[in-house]
């Protein structure tokens, strides 16, 4: 399939959208990866207009490419607001500002009364998250006209944000946060995954035996029962253990766990 091609039936589906060759323009971003070396990274969005709901929607894409793969796993930490954030995606959410940020701005001028709802799944949920906390309290809330609402809706999104100050309530109500059951990716941090490595270590240092590790699995008498006990305790050592760089999800969060009866494969 053409990339001309896909960019075509794209545009003719959001042909009653404001702006036709606009979107045109931020479809092709959405579908490109940049090939140029010297040029910074930008994680794929799509700016729409939603007449429906009226809202500007700012939409940025989930992992896809290599590119995206390094910025997930680049957790350092940075300053950000009253707080820390996850360096590379703050870094993506700040690229994709300077670039659409004057066509959202446009846009919410000349459609009065719409509001902005900032969207995006995995890597594009956390991206989201860190560019609607910039719009609500950064410097960049003084570009948006007036009394503009904001919303955030974040599928799936890594923990981004730790505050060193609990946020404002009015500012956790506009972030929306969705987790599907044990999804990894939402409890995935430098933090967390070092609490893993540190448990599986005390778990390790048990020498439990092949007949043994079967035991705990299979059996249900007293002796797997109590080595059992053994891994839970190892586990419970580890969680005492002080770990840094764990950041949080800094909006309302919403579980989507199955009930018993629920069809399978969803």
């Amino acid at each position: 399939v053409k990339q001309e091609d896909v960019l075509a039936k794209n545009t003719e589906f959001l042909k009653d959208v404001e702006g036709a060759e606009g979107i045109t323009k931020a479809m092709k971003m959405y579908l490109t990866d940049v090939e140029d070396a010297n040029k910074e990274y930008i994680p794929k969005y799509v700016v729409i207009a939603d007449h429906e709901t009226k809202s500007i929607v700012l939409n940025v894409r989930g992992t896809y490419s290599l590119k995206d793969v390094i910025t997930d796993v680049m957790a350092k930490e940075m300053t950000f607001l009253e707080g820390f954030a996850h360096s590379g995606m703050l870094n993506g959410a700040r690229r994709i500002w300077r670039e659409a940020g004057a066509k959202v701005i446009s846009a919410l001028n000349d459609l009065a009364g719409y509001s902005l709802v900032v969207t995006g799944h995995s890597l594009g949920g956390g991206v989201a998250i860190l560019l609607t906390l910039d719009l609500l309290l950064g410097d960049i809330s003084a570009d948006l006209p007036a009394q503009t609402n904001i919303r955030c809706v974040s599928l799936a999104p890594p923990p981004v944000y730790r505050a060193t100050h609990r946020l404002p309530e009015d500012v956790t109500q506009k972030i929306e946060i969705f987790i599907h059951n044990n999804d990894i990716v939402p409890r995935l941090s430098l933090g967390s995954v070092k609490k893993l490595c540190v448990s599986i270590l005390e778990v390790d240092n048990l020498w439990l035996s092949w007949f043994d590790q079967r035991s705990i699995l299979y059996d249900k008498d007293e002796r797997s029962k109590g080595l059992l006990s053994k891994v839970t305790d190892s586990i419970a050592k580890a969680e005492r253990k002080e770990f840094p760089n764990v950041l949080e999800h800094p909006g309302n969060i919403f579980f989507l766990q199955k009930k018993s009866g629920d069809t399978p494969g969803y």
